[in-house]
């Protein structure tokens, strides 16, 4: 019997937990989660494929994973509103605008002197005017809406 497909004879439906719940995709086979635990086992790989695996796995791998935790760029996007940021050198980080639509990274933000600057639509400011023009708000609930992030 074919991935997906109902079972025709008592014996078969028995040992079918579960219905079929679309029909269209009765044909597409494995999950690409089932695809990539088959080849875990086969290979003798660590199958990070849903989530933690069953074991804690080499210590190289434990430690170069939680360096990349600790230091590398988060892998879940940002909040809505909110540019993700990408290492563009020494000094500054580059993502795309949150003031206006565009394809190609334009803003531009300084962490060390704690600046923003958009190439394509001009905005720029500290991190008060950025809150402002985000979050909505005058001056006092910029610095107010701050405080609260760092301070909860």
């Amino acid at each position: 019997m074919a991935v997906g497909q109902r079972p025709r004879r008592g014996g078969e439906r028995a040992r079918m937990n579960r219905p079929l719940l679309n029909r269209r995709l009765a044909g597409a086979g494995t999950t690409i989660f089932a695809e990539m635990s088959a080849l875990a086992v086969a290979t003798g790989s660590i199958n990070l494929g849903q989530g933690f695996p069953d074991n804690e796995g080499p210590d190289d791998v434990r430690a170069k994973a939680a360096d990349a935790l600790m230091h590398g760029s988060n892998q879940y996007p940002p909040m809505l509103g909110l540019p993700e940021l990408r290492r563009a050198g020494p000094r500054s980080y580059d993502g795309l605008c949150p003031f206006h639509e565009e394809r190609t990274p334009s803003f531009s933000v300084n962490p060390t002197d704690k600046l923003f600057y958009c190439f394509g639509c001009h905005q720029k400011g500290d991190m008060i005017r950025f809150v402002q023009e985000i979050q909505g708000l005058d001056f006092v609930g910029a610095v107010e809406w701050l405080a609260e992030s760092v301070n909860p």
